[in-house]
Order: C-alpha cells, then structure tokens, then sequence
C-alpha cells in the first residue's frame, strides 16, 4: 500500500477482514511509519509528527468493524493526549483511565470518570447505571481514579454517593 495520508484507514477499510487484526495494525504501522520518515526530511522534529496518527487510525479501524486492529494500534499511540479520548470512544473505559492515571493528569482521569458513568446510564438507566459505574470504578479502574471520585463525592452535601463508594469499596 502506498504511503500517503488516509493510506492507512483506507487500506483497513478496503480490507474487508482478509487479514488477520495482527496483520492488518501491523501493515498500518508501517505505513504510518512510513509517513513519519517522510515527515522528518521536511524539518518535522523527529518523532513527533506521528502523534495522534496511531489512535486517528485506530478510530478509523473500529468504525470499520476492526476492533482488534484498533485496539493494537491504540498499544502503539505514545501521544496520552490523543490515546485516552480514542480509547474512550471505543468503550475502553479503564483503560483510558489507566493511561491517564500513568501520565498523571487529572482532567483525563475525570474525564474517564464523567464518560463511563454516561455510558453506564445509557445502558442501564441512571439507578442501575450508577451501581454499575461505582462497582466497575472500584474493581478495574486504576486507584488515582476511585480516589478522585472519592473526593469528588466528599465534596457534596448530599452523601449518598460517598456512601454508596465506600461500601462498594469494602473487601468482605
């Protein structure tokens, strides 16, 4: 496949799930790559044209029914500023806060934090929805954000979602 912009998620598109997703993100690297080289000849600083191009491409992979190759593409994005938004738009919520927690950037965590329980509600409705988002922040996702949340609901006067996180907390 030829290097150019768009060469990537056109190649995964046209694909049509001929290849396997390990071969499919791995010919994309390479185009991607590709791309990067070519980029660093024309007075790019080296290693930095290419952030975001991984977790772009990744996108474009999921929407193409390619979640595999969009998960494996999204392993080699080393922008966190691009990674967490693509994960989170893929429904990899821990994983997002897992980045987020490793760069240590609060915003990214909270913003993990606010997309999951939109997510929880619209999946289950708002009471059940809230279960599910306290029990899912306790068991998998990293402690930096069941800690926020912590403060977060500290900080209300209603405490009823402090509560609720504490018991859920609890190891019996």
């Amino acid at each position: 496949a030829p290097a150019r912009p768009g060469g990537a998620p056109a190649m995964i598109a046209a694909d049509g799930g001929r290849r396997t997703d390990s071969a499919m993100a791995e010919a994309a690297a390479k185009i991607l790559n590709e791309e990067e080289e070519k980029d660093e000849g024309g007075g790019m600083p080296a290693g930095r044209s290419n952030s975001g191009a991984f977790a772009s491409v990744a996108l474009s992979a999921n929407k193409a029914g390619r979640p595999g190759v969009a998960n494996l593409l999204l392993m080699l994005e080393t922008s966190f500023v691009d990674k967490v938004p693509a994960l989170l738009s893929i429904g990899s919520h821990a994983d997002a806060a897992a980045v987020a927690a490793s760069a240590m950037d609060p915003d990214l965590i909270f913003l993990s934090l606010v997309e999951f329980l939109k997510s929880c509600e619209a999946k289950s409705g708002a009471k059940e929805g809230q279960k599910e988002f306290l029990s899912t922040v306790v068991t998998k996702f990293p402690p930096e954000a069941a800690n926020m949340l912590r403060r977060y609901y500290n900080s209300d006067p209603e405490i009823k979602y402090a509560m609720n996180l504490l018991l859920r907390s609890q190891k019996y």
